[in-house]
């Protein structure tokens, strides 16, 4: 996908290999914010994918032409009661930057998402609704190009993975204080009296 959606003269080739997707992009400082990008689809309906439950992201990808070799990476997350099928631009855009190493490979973590500032001000977004979620996500995207890098680019996107725990630390801890509860209660229960002390306990 490329800037010619915007009326831009940025023109973007998608070629698709076994072992990886490349994208080639001619890019023109014909329109303010020029651009090229992957996009990906995670639902087509206001129920999205949720990706809250993994901590980081990682990317084997390779990055060739002018520039520091910068990439934008968007999720776009539909927030009920404020996004609307008919209009893509109400849901919420999460984003960050990252330069791609000439080793290729990159691990993001997803706590260094932030709702995009100029987003929030094109939407007038009230504070309360600017937090950065990702519970509910229908599309991602890496973006490449500045009114700087006018030139050929050429991206190659050999891997993308998420990485999460099978259960979280919070969900850990609830877990373990609920079983040291049902623990102690059957320790206190055995007891006459309904004081359970610190021996008791520590026994649990």
């Amino acid at each position: 996908m490329d800037d010619r959606l915007q009326q831009g003269g940025s023109v973007a080739k998608l070629t698709r290999r076994p072992d990886a997707l490349i994208m080639d992009c001619d890019l023109r400082v014909t329109f303010k914010w020029p651009y090229c990008r992957f996009l990906f689809t995670l639902s087509k309906n206001k129920f999205g994918v949720d990706l809250s439950e993994f901590d980081s992201m990682s990317f084997d990808m390779a990055y060739g032409g002018p520039g520091d070799h910068t990439v934008r990476m968007s999720l776009r997350n539909f927030e009920p009661g404020m996004s609307t099928l008919d209009d893509y631009m109400s849901q919420k855009v999460n984003e960050t930057h990252f330069v791609v190493p000439a080793k290729g490979i990159v691990r993001i973590p997803m706590k260094v998402l932030r709702t995009a500032p100029w987003w929030t001000d094109m939407r007038q977004v009230p504070l309360v609704h600017t937090d950065m979620r990702i519970d509910n996500v229908t599309t991602f995207d890496l973006s490449v190009g500045s009114r700087d890098t006018e030139g050929h680019h050429r991206v190659e996107l050999r891997s993308l993975k998420f990485h999460g725990k099978l259960i979280s630390q919070n969900r850990l801890l609830l877990v373990l204080v609920g079983t040291w509860m049902n623990t102690s209660k059957r320790i206190c229960g055995r007891k006459k009296t309904p004081v359970c002390t610190k021996r008791d306990l520590e026994r649990a």
